[in-house]
C-alpha cells in the first residue's frame, strides 16, 4: 500500500520559506476554466495561529507536495511532487464544525491576476492571438517602479500553433467583459485558426488552449495529443462511472453567412441530423460572414463565388448556403454534440488539465478522452484523485 507523505510550505514576499504543520485534510480542485482552481487546507487552529492571528499574510505563496513512498521514513520532495501551487487568500470556518479547526483557502495566481483586471474594454490592434494574450497579462503585471519589467514570465505562452505555423493576426473587440472571458474566448478555435481554415473545415488547432500560471510563469498552451494515462481492467480504481448522452447539446444552428450580391443578409437555419429525439429546440447563433466573401478590411480573402456567380444572385445565395451546410457538419461535430463523459476516482495521481486518457473501460466509447477537471482529496493516510473526462471523438 505504501505511505502517504505530504509537505506544505509558505513563502512570503521576500522569499522566506516556512514549512507548515501537517494539515488535517486537503482538497484541491482544477477545472478547464482557470478561475476555478483552488485548494482548501484544514488545520488545527493552534497550528496556523499565533496570539489569535493567522500566521499567513494575504498573497503568501503556498506549495503543496504529496507522494506515496514504500517506507515510513524521512522523505525529500522535488518539483515532480508538487500537487498545487497558489496564493493564500483567506481563512474560513464552518459554523457547524469543530471550533478548534480552521480552513485556509488557497487560490491559483490567475484568480488574483484576473481580479486585478476585473471588467474592462479591449480593442486588438492587429496582433497575433498569442501576442494579444501576452499583451493582456503585461498590462496588469508591469512593476510600478518604472523599470519596464514584469512580475511574471511569459516564456510559457506558445508562439506557434500545433503544426508550428503562426497564430492568425486578429482584431478582437471586447466591450466591458471580465478579463477571464477574454482569455477563455481568445483560447477557442475561432481565434486560434484563420477564418479561411474554419470556413473550409480545415482547422489547425482543434482544441482550446489552456491557461495557467506555474511558479510565476504564464503558460498558454495546446493540450496534449499523446496518451498520458491508460484506464483498463488492470488499473487500480476506487470508482468508475460514465454518462453516454442520447441527444445533442445544440440541435439547430443559425448561421449568418454574409451579404448577397444585392447587399441583403444571407441566413441558413440548419438542423443537426444526428441530434437526439428531444423536441426541445436548442439553438446557437453564429457569425460566419466570410462564407459570402465580404472582402472588407477584416476579411481580405475575396470569395471566388462572387466572381463565379456575378449577376446571378439566386445561384450565388444557393452556393453560399451550401457552404454553410458543409461548415455546419464540422460545427455540430466539434461543438454541438454532447459527448460521452466519465468520472474516475483513482489513488493519488499527479495529472493535469490538458492531458489525455486512453479509456478502455468504456462500455461503448473506448478511445482517447480529454481531462476536463481534476480534484485531489487527502485525509490522513488516504489520498484519492478524481478526474472528469470527455470523449475526444465520437
Amino acid at each position: 500500500m505504501g505511505y502517504l507523505k505530504v509537505k506544505v510550505i509558505k513563502e512570503d514576499d521576500e522569499g522566506n520559506e516556512t514549512t507548515l504543520k501537517q494539515p488535517l485534510n486537503i482538497e484541491i480542485t482544477e477545472n478547464f476554466e482557470a478561475t476555478n482552481n483552488n485548494a482548501v487546507l484544514q488545520f488545527y487552529t493552534p497550528d496556523v495561529t499565533s496570539s489569535g492571528r493567522i500566521i499567513l499574510n494575504e498573497y503568501d505563496k503556498i506549495v503543496i507536495y504529496a507522494k506515496m513512498v514504500d517506507d515510513n521514513v524521512s522523505t525529500s520532495f522535488t518539483n515532480d511532487d508538487v500537487l498545487f501551487t497558489g496564493i493564500y487568500l483567506e481563512p474560513t470556518r464552518n459554523k457547524s464544525s469543530d471550533a478548534n479547526r480552521i480552513s485556509l483557502k488557497i487560490t491559483d495566481l490567475l484568480y488574483v491576476i484576473f481580479n486585478r483586471m476585473h471588467t474592462e474594454s479591449y480593442i486588438g490592434d492587429g496582433l497575433k492571438t498569442n501576442e494579444i494574450i501576452q499583451d493582456i497579462f503585461q498590462r496588469k503585471c508591469e512593476k510600478i517602479d518604472g523599470s519596464g519589467t514584469y512580475l511574471l514570465s511569459f516564456s510559457g505562452i506558445d508562439s506557434t500553433r500545433v503544426d508550428s505555423t503562426s497564430f492568425p493576426v486578429i482584431e478582437p473587440v471586447f466591450a466591458n467583459k471580465p478579463v477571464y472571458d477574454w482569455i477563455n474566448e481568445l483560447s477557442t478555435l475561432q481565434w486560434t485558426n484563420t477564418q479561411t481554415e474554419i470556413d473550409s473545415n480545415n482547422i489547425v488547432n482543434k482544441k482550446p488552449m489552456i491557461t495557467r500560471i506555474d511558479d510565476n510563469e504564464v503558460k498558454w498552451y495546446y493540450p496534449s495529443d499523446s496518451e498520458d494515462l491508460t484506464l483498463n481492467k488492470n488499473t487500480v480504481l476506487k470508482s468508475y462511472s460514465e454518462n453516454i448522452p442520447n441527444e445533442s447539446s445544440v440541435n439547430y444552428l443559425i448561421l449568418e453567412c454574409g451579404q448577397d450580391l444585392e447587399g441583403e443578409p444571407i441566413f441558413k437555419y440548419i438542423y443537426d441530423s444526428n441530434a437526439g429525439a428531444s423536441s426541445i429546440t436548442k439553438e446557437k447563433y453564429e457569425h460566419r460572414v466570410s462564407l459570402a466573401g465580404e472582402n472588407t478590411e477584416y476579411d481580405n480573402t475575396y470569395n471566388a463565388l462572387r466572381v463565379t456567380h456575378t449577376g446571378n444572385n439566386s445561384e450565388f445565395t444557393a452556393a453560399v448556403r451550401k457552404l454553410a451546410e458543409s461548415y455546419s457538419e464540422y460545427w455540430f461535430d466539434q461543438f454541438g454534440r454532447a459527448k460521452p463523459t466519465a468520472t474516475v476516482i483513482l489513488p493519488l495521481q499527479k495529472i493535469r488539465i490538458g492531458q489525455v486518457i486512453n479509456n478502455q473501460l468504456s462500455s461503448e466509447h473506448k478511445g482517447l478522452y480529454d481531462i476536463k477537471s481534476v480534484s485531489h482529496r487527502i485525509n490522513g493516510n488516504d489520498a484519492q484523485t478524481t478526474i472528469k473526462i470527455e470523449k475526444r471523438d465520437i
